[in-house]
């Protein structure tokens, strides 16, 4: 009876149990062979479970062993709390904490992650053991943690049911004939994952399983690609723009099928681009974690328009405004998260229901209009909710954070473009932003922390005591403080840095001078830019950086890029 995540999973196992479920650079597995692997997982999993109503909390690198024992959890009628090994300490810390979770799993190489829960190595529960275990029908498939507005991640539960119906729509609005593999990319922790994985064992397709850390880079992206020839690919428009940068004909998405776009803004000139450069369908994404992943989708391949396209399966809206044909868009239907763990007061406010008390609905945030053709498009928020690279970010989160660092600061962000977000502070003391980021990096992921600090004079305040952020948006610039001892810029002159001066030049007119001991972040350098940096950097001093070496992270500053490529061109000669 298909009824849950893993007899989904089960009724593609009969139908294909010779087939490769995944694949990665290490191994790749069966259908059989994974359900053998899930079914130990369980079996020894099981000793460690006194009560079906809590949680195991996973928190594996990439590999099988992660996708069967989510699998496994479900097995036992059990929610799984997906943990990202990126994530920062404090921020599994506290998933871990707000989750109720009963159990860990993990692997050799996170250990040392107890957190004061039973912890159980994977090595461990893949110990073969003859017996049978039935599987359990629980209600609930997973908590999943999402950036919340109170300074801390929220949990949005996802039941089964949902799942399975999230699945039933996809079936009926995506086309997958003759298609075979799908890239499996994204982190574990962002709930698309869930389609990259489950859904192509859904389908019967084998799961291309990407290593970790390769998802900011271009290159290795590419590789996964071509190598495995994955013909079906999810990816944000960002990391899309990213890979354009890499590789300006889109060559390694020559061969892919089916190209599914969302979690941020679909740019109407990347949907150009794609139609002319791919001969994949491309389908546009929309759907918030509280709506089970996605839950309108675009077929978007032979349009002169972006929109979001029509609700899926079992899904039905309205939007509330001033008009029947604009407003906030309200969600409803069998796609809807049950609630915000350990949070009813936000699940009260979230999730409301109907006049009449027939109706539930989830308020999404986003201000969408129905165009001449039915179809709905995204206007904007509604409050302070952004995407940045397709990660969900509350900035009332990330200013909390900082002011956390010490009761005298006080703060405001704003998005800039692509770049992320710019923190503008009061304090009254010297602000060491070594010191502060170092904190934040404990905290929150590194998409969340702020590019540029800036100091302003004072905040602004509404008539009812709320940061006027209108105001300061418009008048920041007037209210910015000039620094008085700026730290002393460490420039050099030769003619090989006068080359990368150039090219950063060509990048953005705006870097007139760069120094060496500044920060490609400072300068404003998203993930994007960079590949264009580096694109350049290889063309013009006629080096290949290494494939680790395509990631921002591996350069603090101006000095560790410029010795680098130092050292490549060294090799050359």
């Amino acid at each position: 009876m298909r009824n849950s995540l893993y007899t989904n999973f089960y009724e593609s196992v009969k139908r294909y149990p010779d087939r490769v479920a995944i694949c990665t650079e290490q191994k790749q597995l069966s259908y059989l062979e994974l359900n053998n692997r899930v079914i130990a997982i369980a079996t020894n999993l099981k000793n460690y479970i006194d009560d079906t109503q809590s949680a195991v909390g996973i928190l594996l690198s990439r590999s099988p062993d992660l996708i069967a024992s989510i699998l496994a959890v479900n097995m036992l009628g059990i929610s799984y709390v997906p943990l990202d090994v990126t994530m920062p300490e404090d921020r599994i810390h506290y998933i871990i904490q707000d989750s109720d979770i009963s159990v860990l799993i993990t692997d050799e190489s996170n250990k040392e992650h107890f957190y004061g829960k039973t912890t159980v190595q994977i090595e461990k529960l893949c110990e073969t053991k003859k017996s049978y275990i039935e599987p359990q029908s629980g209600k609930y498939v997973y908590r999943i943690y999402t950036s919340g507005s109170t300074g801390n991640p929220k949990g949005v539960v996802i039941t089964n049911h949902s799942i399975l119906n999230f699945f039933d729509g996809l079936d009926e609005a995506i086309d997958l004939k003759d298609v075979s593999r799908m890239l499996c990319l994204t982190t574990v922790s962002f709930d698309i994952f869930v389609l990259e994985a489950f859904y192509a064992l859904h389908c019967g397709l084998s799961i291309v399983l990407t290593a970790d850390g390769i998802e900011s880079n271009p290159k290795m992206i590419s590789y996964y690609i071509e190598k495995y020839c994955a013909d079906v690919i999810q990816m944000t428009p960002s990391r899309l723009r990213m890979l354009r940068e890499y590789d300006k004909n889109l060559t390694c998405l020559s061969k892919v099928k089916v190209l599914l776009v969302g979690g941020e803004v679909f740019p109407s000139d990347l949907l150009h681009e794609l139609q002319n450069k791919t001969s994949a369908k491309i389908y546009n994404m929309y759907g918030p974690t509280e709506a089970t992943v996605w839950c309108f989708i675009a077929d978007l391949t032979e349009s002169n328009r972006v929109h979001i396209g029509q609700p899926m399966k079992n899904v039905s809206y309205k939007l509330v405004g001033d008009t029947e044909d604009t407003g906030e868009l309200y969600i409803s239907g069998e796609c809807l998260a049950e609630k915000y763990y350990n949070n009813q007061e936000l699940t009260d406010e979230k999730f409301i229901f109907s006049s009449d008390g027939k109706v539930r609905y989830y308020k999404s945030g986003d201000f969408c209009k129905r165009n001449s053709y039915g179809e709905l498009e995204c206007i904007g928020r509604l409050d302070n909710q952004i995407k940045i690279r397709g990660y969900r970010v509350e900035i009332e989160e990330v200013e909390n954070t900082i002011c956390s660092y010490d009761s005298e600061l006080q703060c405001i962000c704003f998005p800039e473009g692509d770049h992320g977000l710019i923190c503008y502070y009061v304090y009254e003391n010297k602000l060491d932003q070594t010191e502060l980021k170092s904190f934040l990096s404990k905290k929150l992921p590194a998409y969340m922390i702020p590019f540029k600090f800036v100091q302003i004079t004072e905040l602004k305040y509404t008539i009812n005591g709320k940061i006027d952020r209108k105001f300061l948006k418009s008048h920041i610039q007037e209210l910015t403080v000039m620094p008085e001892n700026i730290t002393e810029k460490v420039v050099v002159e030769n003619p090989e840095f006068e080359k990368l001066a150039r090219i950063f030049h060509q990048l953005n007119n705006q870097y007139n001078e760069i120094s060496l001991n500044t920060s490609l972040q400072e300068m404003g350098i998203n993930s994007i830019d960079f590949i264009s940096l580096i694109v350049k950097v290889e063309d013009e001093f006629n080096i290949i950086f290494e494939d680790d070496k395509l990631d921002m992270t591996k350069f603090p500053d101006i000095l560790s890029l410029f010795s680098y490529i130092q050292q490549q061109t060294n090799k050359t000669r």
